[in-house]
């Protein structure tokens, strides 16, 4: 009987994610603490001197160094990726983190910090992108954990939201079009100069990357999926009943 209700309950919670559409999630919890890029999802396409790193759990060292990472998946049009950021300095603007295009940086995410607030900024990748093409009028606060998602339509829309509620999908913080933006295949981490103190200036934590805007909102919390299984289980148990 145990092994019955075992596999019902496994059963339940394959079916209610075989319909998800995220293309990759890290949470960074299983990789050891030093450099990210011992794990094989993450490799470094600039800089390379291995200073980005995992403490804890948490993407540390962003903004310390030179090292630029990535992670690649299968070319495809519009995507989101929604991650937590902690940003504990507001030097000036730099971008600093989106997609990438085969070489190149299809989309930049900027961070801009007037001295007590953070905005978040927009742009293509090429000539002309040194500075966010929009910038948001919405701040949100140093040291503070954050939720930042983004969006690239594949045909030249960049989008952008700070702590993002299912509702507002339609009403982004910053938007900005670039006919020369298409189909994307990776995600990176940046550290721009203008962040280069000599210390980590964020961290990042919790990546999803998703083709719906609602699979990158928020991480649900192993209990969550556990949840999620025991209510399919507990459904069925009731109409065997």
């Amino acid at each position: 009987m145990k092994q019955t209700i075992l596999t019902l309950g496994v059963a339940s919670f394959i079916a209610v994610n075989a319909n998800a559409t995220v293309i990759f999630s890290e949470d960074f919890n299983g990789i050891p603490d030093g450099d990210l890029t011992v794990d094989a999802h993450w490799t470094a396409f600039s800089g390379a001197d291995q200073s980005v790193d995992v403490a804890s759990g948490v993407v540390t060292g962003l903004g310390s160094d030179a090292e630029d990472v990535q992670v690649i998946f299968a070319e495809a049009s519009g995507v989101y990726f929604g991650i937590d950021v902690n940003v504990s300095d507001d030097a000036s603007s730099d971008y600093v983190l989106g997609f990438r295009d085969g070489t190149s940086n299809a989309t930049r995410i900027f961070f801009d910090g007037d001295g007590s607030v953070i905005t978040v900024g927009v742009n293509s990748g090429g000539a002309g992108s040194a500075s966010a093409g929009t910038t948001s009028t919405a701040t949100f606060s140093l040291n503070t954990a954050t939720r930042i998602v983004a969006f690239a339509d594949g045909t030249g829309t960049i989008s952008a939201w700070i702590n993002p509620t299912a509702g507002d999908e339609l009403t982004p913080d910053a938007t900005f079009t670039n006919a020369d933006v298409g189909a994307l295949d990776g995600f990176y981490l940046r550290q721009g100069g203008n962040w280069d103190n000599g210390a980590a200036a964020w961290t990042a934590d919790n990546l999803i990357l998703a083709t719906t805007f609602s699979e990158v909102l928020v991480v649900p919390e192993p209990s969550s999926f556990a949840l999620l299984g025991l209510a399919g289980l507990a459904t069925l148990l009731r109409r065997k009943r």
